[in-house]
C-alpha cells in the first residue's frame, strides 16, 4: 500500500501500522545450523538486546569447539516473513564479505575498516515457525551514550579522528555502490576486544536503509518525490533526503557534517523545531549557503572549527551524481586530529549534559582509561537494529527497503558491569567531571598539584531520558520481500533451508 502525500508542515504523517512479528524467545543452548557460505553450527547465548522486529543473542561458533563463556558473536534472529534483516542481509552479501572487507583494509593500508563484516547467515525452524538469522562480530556501546556521558561535546581530535574513519567507511560502501543514508553517534559502535571496550575503534552499523545508487556503472537519477520527502533521522537528513530525493554519496557526506557539528557544539541550529520538518529542511538550506551564519549561529564568541567549515564548503557544492574527492576531505580534517588513530573518547566519566552552545577547549590531554575485566564484562551490543518501520514496495520499481533496530539503546549488555579503570587527570578547561561510583574503592590518585583523591571503581551508564529524541522515519510494511527492485538488491542465495 503506497504512502499518502506528504503533509504540510509541521504535520506529522500518518503512523504505519504495527506489521512486523516478534520472534519467540529461544532458550540459551538452542544450535542454528548453517549451509552457506559454508557449513556451521552456532550455539545461542543470553539475550543482549531486542530491536523493533527481533532479538539479539550472544553466540558462539561449536562447528569444532566447545561454547565460549565470553563469545565474540552475535546472532540477530527475525521471523521469516519480515522484511528489515532479509534488506540488511542484502547489502552485507554484496558488499561486507570479510575477504572484501580485507582486501580493502591492505589495498588501502588502514589499521582497520570500521564495517562489521558478515559472518554467516542462514534459516532456522522452531516448532513449525521459519526465522532468519544474521551473525554478526560483537562490538560495544555506541557513540551516542559516550556523547552524553561526555556532556553533549567532543574534542576536535576526537570529532575529527571519529570523522576520518566514517570517511574510510563510507568510501568503501560508495565504492560498492550503497548509500548508507543513516549516519549518526547511535548508529557508531566502539569496538570490543578481549572483553573490553576499545576507545579507539568505531563501526558504522545498522544497513537497512542502504540503498543501491549505482546500478550497471549509472547513478540513479536526481527526482524530488514528496512522498519520500523528510525520509531518515530529521535532524541529520540531507537537504535531499527532506525533498524526497533517493540517497547517494553527497547525501551521506552532508549527513556526516551534521553529526560532526553536533560532536562540536553540542546541539543543531534546528534541532527545537524537531516537529516541523519543513522548516528544518529551510534551515539546512539557508546554513549550508551561508556557512560564516552557520558557525556564528552554533559556536558564538568561540573559536570556530575551520576544518569543519571547510569540509562542508566542499560537500555543499557537490553535484547529486559527482564522486566526491574523499582524499580531499580527509586533508581538511587531519589537521585537527593529530593522531588519527587515537580518538581519545573520553572514558569511564560521567558529566552532567551541558546546555546552550558551550564546547570543551582543547588545551587539555583528555582523560585517558584502562578498562579491566573485574567480575562482569563492560557493556556490549551488536550492529543495531532499528525502530524504523518498513516502507511500503509502490508500483514502477520504486525502491522498498527497511531498516533495522537500534540494539545497544534497549538495556543490551550485562546490567551493573564493573570496570575497573585507571585514570591520568589533567588540567580541564571545562568543569570538572563527576564519578559516577557503585562501590567505594580507595585507590589513591595523584592530580598535577601533588594532592590525592579516592576514585571508586566507575561505571559508565547513560540515561536514556537525557539523549536527544530522535525522529525517525515513519515506514510501512513491506509486502513479499523477493519483489524489492534494485534500490535494495535482494539476494535469493540467502534463503537457506537449514529447518
Amino acid at each position: 500500500m503506497p504512502r499518502s502525500g506528504a503533509k504540510g508542515a509541521g504535520q506529522k504523517k500518518s503512523q504505519a501500522p504495527a506489521a512486523y512479528k516478534l520472534p519467540e524467545q529461544f532458550k540459551s543452548g538452542e544450535i542454528l545450523s548453517q549451509t552457506q557460505p559454508q557449513k556451521k553450527k552456532w550455539q545461542l547465548g543470553d539475550v543482549i538486546g531486542q530491536g523493533g522486529f527481533g532479538l539479539i543473542y550472544k553466540a558462539s561458533d561449536v562447528t569444532d569447539s566447545e561454547p565460549s563463556s565470553d563469545p565474540p558473536y552475535v546472532i540477530k534472529i527475525e521471523p521469516l516473513d519480515n522484511g528489515p534483516l532479509f534488506c540488511e542481509f542484502h547489502f552485507y552479501q554484496r558488499a561486507a564479505k570479510p575477504e572484501f572487507i580485507a582486501e580493502w583494509t591492505q589495498l588501502r593500508k588502514l589499521r582497520y575498516l570500521g564495517i562489521p563484516p558478515l559472518l554467516g547467515a542462514g534459516q532456522h525452524t522452531k516448532g513449525g515457525k521459519h526465522y532468519r538469522y544474521l551473525v554478526m562480530p560483537r562490538f560495544s556501546t555506541d557513540l551516542q551514550k559516550v556523547f552524553v556521558n561526555a556532556g553533549r561535546s567532543f574534542l576536535e581530535k576526537t570529532t575529527y579522528s571519529i570523522g576520518l574513519r566514517m570517511l574510510d567507511a563510507l568510501e568503501y560502501i560508495h565504492d560498492k555502490g550503497y548509500a548508507h543514508a543513516d549516519i549518526k553517534a547511535s548508529n557508531i559502535l566502539l569496538g570490543y576486544k578481549n572483553g573490553n571496550i576499545d576507545y579507539n575503534q568505531v563501526y558504522l552499523v545498522d544497513y537497512g536503509l542502504a540503498y543501491r545508487y549505482m546500478v550497471d556503472s549509472t547513478h540513479k537519477p536526481y527526482k524530488e518525490d514528496p512522498k519520500r520527502a523528510h525520509d531518515g533521522t530529521a535532524e541529520y537528513a540531507s537537504r535531499d533526503a527532506h525533498k524526497g530525493v533517493c540517497p547517494s554519496r553527497r547525501g551521506d557526506l552532508e549527513i556526516l557534517g551534521y553529526c560532526m557539528l553536533e560532536w562540536l557544539s553540542g546541539h543543531l541550529p534546528w534541532e527545537k523545531f524537531i516537529n516541523d520538518k519543513e522548516k528544518i529542511k529551510e534551515l539546512k538550506i539557508k546554513y549550508m549557503n551561508d556557512l560564516q551564519d552557520l558557525m556564528q549561529t552554533c559556536f558564538g564568541s568561540q573559536n570556530k572549527p575551520e576544518g569543519l567549515r571547510k569540509y562542508l564548503a566542499v560537500v555543499s557544492k557537490l553535484a547529486y551524481d559527482e564522486k566526491p574527492d574523499y582524499g580531499q576531505l580527509r586533508q581538511l580534517l587531519k589537521p585537527g586530529a593529530g593522531n588519527e588513530w587515537s580518538l581519545a573518547l573520553p572514558t569511564g566519566e560521567t558529566v552532567s549534559p551541558q546546555k546552550g552552545t558551550k564546547r570543551k577547549s582543547d588545551s587539555y590531554e583528555p582523560l585517558q582509561a584502562k578498562v579491566a575485566k573485574t567480575n562482569s564484562k563492560a557493556d556490549v551490543t551488536t550492529p543495531k537494529l532499528s525502530s524504523r518501520k518498513g516502507r511500503a514496495p509502490v508500483a514502477n520499481g520504486k525502491r522498498a527497503s527497511a531498516k533495522l533496530h537500534n540494539a545497544s539503546s534497549e538495556g543490551s549488555g550485562p546490567s551493573g558491569a564493573k570496570l575497573k579503570i585507571t585514570i591520568l587527570r589533567k588540567t580541564f578547561s571545562s568543569p570538572a567531571a563527576s564519578v559516577t561510583t557503585p562501590r567505594a574503592r580507595k585507590t589513591p590518585s595523584k592530580t598535577q598539584n601533588g594532592s590525592t583523591q579516592t576514585l571508586g571503581g566507575a561505571k559508565v551508564k547513560a540515561s536514556s531520558s537525557s539523549i536527544t529524541k530522535r525522529v525517525t522515519l515513519k515506514r510501512k510494511r513491506l509486502g513479499n520481500v523477493n519483489s524489492l527492485d534494485s534500490g535494495v538488491q535482494t539476494s535469493p542465495s540467502l534463503m537457506t533451508n537449514d529447518g
